[in-house]
């Protein structure tokens, strides 16, 4: 501070530092706990109260990820939540964290089958699939040598007969085991022959001719 000198007094200074403080910023929100995996997502805050915007982190992205200021939780476990803000000449950086747990999700099993098969079509393909998505297990409750699931569940018919069936999904990290299906696959041979009337009528003498069911 200056001072010019004037008829009464004669001139002066004055000199003193200031030490100026940035403001700190703040933020306070909650995180889902205990949730299962879903499309549902879930809002975070955008800005702290300093209306500085806020960068989001997740330590797994096997159990949450953020997308555009949403969380979305992906998978069962626990994990870190972060919100950066780096401040600027005014505010002092700031962190949150939160921690989050979340739970693995519940699957289903859908099983279709056919109410027969027919030996000649083999290797056949039947549908059964998980609602998450993970591989199923197809398996004989008895090895009664009729049938034979390979890698990739496709199942080879060896025999006439009926055969039932468990089909299973075991769970991983993100999702519970599945309730097991189960059913029966029931195997025919394909024999076909002529009625009076020309039309295609099932056989099942073992014989393929217009004789085998009395037609001359």
């Amino acid at each position: 501070v200056f001072q010019k000198e004037t008829e009464c007094y004669t001139s002066g200074y004055f000199e003193q530092d200031f030490l100026v403080y940035r403001i700190n910023q703040n933020l306070e929100f909650d995180l889902p706990q205990n949730k299962e995996a879903n499309s549902s997502l879930y809002p975070l805050p955008k800005y702290t109260d300093a209306n500085l915007p806020i960068t989001y982190l997740s330590s797994n992205t096997n159990v949450a990820i953020i997308e555009n200021y949403n969380l979305k939780i992906v998978g069962g476990g626990n994990c870190v939540i972060s919100g950066i803000q780096n401040g600027n000449e005014k505010y002092y950086p700031f962190t949150i964290v939160k921690n989050l747990t979340t739970n693995k999700s519940h699957q289903y099993i859908d099983l279709k089958l056919n109410s027969e098969y027919y030996l000649e079509n083999s290797p056949i393909k039947i549908y059964a699939k998980s609602s998450s998505d993970l591989p199923v297990e197809i398996k004989p409750l008895e090895d009664n040598g009729l049938i034979e699931v390979n890698q990739n569940n496709t199942i080879v018919l060896k025999n006439i007969g009926t055969v039932k069936i468990k089909v299973s999904q075991d769970g991983n990290n993100n999702y519970f085991p599945a309730q097991n299906r189960y059913g029966t696959i029931y195997i025919k041979n394909k024999k076909d022959c002529l009625n009076l009337n020309n039309f295609l009528i099932p056989c099942d003498c073992g014989n393929n001719c217009r004789n085998c069911c009395g037609i001359d």
